[in-house]
């Protein structure tokens, strides 16, 4: 939905509704909207009050800087999708997803790079070492891509690969696989255990995001109670 047919006075109605621990997918059902429409209300009615329900006449611009912050945010885990759009004033998250698309696919460099958009933009042939020793440089400088791929004169695309196939695999998943036989190229059980506790490292920091938007919605309906 790109704008919304109810006025504010009823999506405030909806909120008040929800905070009072009334089922979300009811009321979506209710006023036929969606459910991710409601949580998108209520995350502007609490960062802005009234006037985050209000429709704007005009798209709403959001600096480069923010996006990139917003879209960092989301990638190092900071925090849910919802609450970084809470936090950078964002109306949607759809709108924080398509920031993240764009930044994934290297769109979103315009104002953040201007010296070293050339280099990023092309790759260069590299040894394994290299490739572990800048995926680890850009997972321990906070996932920052774009100054990796700067630093070290490869394209952007290249560093998302190798951080994304170190992640999944390890030390191993950065070895050139052309011409090499799986025996080859075969995981030790030493690597397999290194995966899959990072694996599940992954997944541990993703439910502690959920446990903290359970934790604060709880939170935020027994104030308005």
């Amino acid at each position: 939905m790109s704008r919304s047919k109810h006025d504010s006075k009823v999506k405030l109605i909806v909120i008040e509704r929800y905070l009072d621990g009334e089922s979300v997918t009811k009321l979506a059902e209710e006023i036929d909207v969606s459910i991710d429409a409601i949580l998108d209300w209520t995350n502007m009615y609490e960062t802005f009050g009234i006037d985050g329900l209000v429709e704007s006449k005009s798209k709403t611009r959001y600096s480069e800087e923010l996006k990139i912050s917003a879209v960092r945010d989301h990638l190092n885990g900071v925090d849910s999708l919802r609450n970084i759009c809470k936090k950078y004033g964002i109306r949607s998250h759809k709108t924080l997803r398509s920031w993240i698309l764009k930044y994934n696919n290297n769109e979103m460099l315009k104002s953040c790079s201007k010296g070293s958009s050339k280099s990023m933009k092309k790759g260069r042939k590299t040894t394994h070492e290299e490739r572990v020793k800048i995926a680890k440089h850009c997972i321990e400088n906070d996932y920052n891509y774009i100054d990796t791929a700067g630093r070290y004169t490869v394209s952007y695309q290249q560093v998302y690969s190798w951080v994304k196939k170190f992640e999944d695999s390890g030390e191993k998943g950065l070895i050139d696989r052309r011409g090499k036989s799986k025996e080859e190229i075969s995981l030790t059980e030493e690597d397999k255990l290194k995966i899959k506790i990072r694996k599940l490292e992954k997944q541990n920091r993703e439910l502690e995001v959920e446990n903290a938007l359970l934790k604060k919605l709880e939170e935020l309906k027994k104030r308005s109670r």
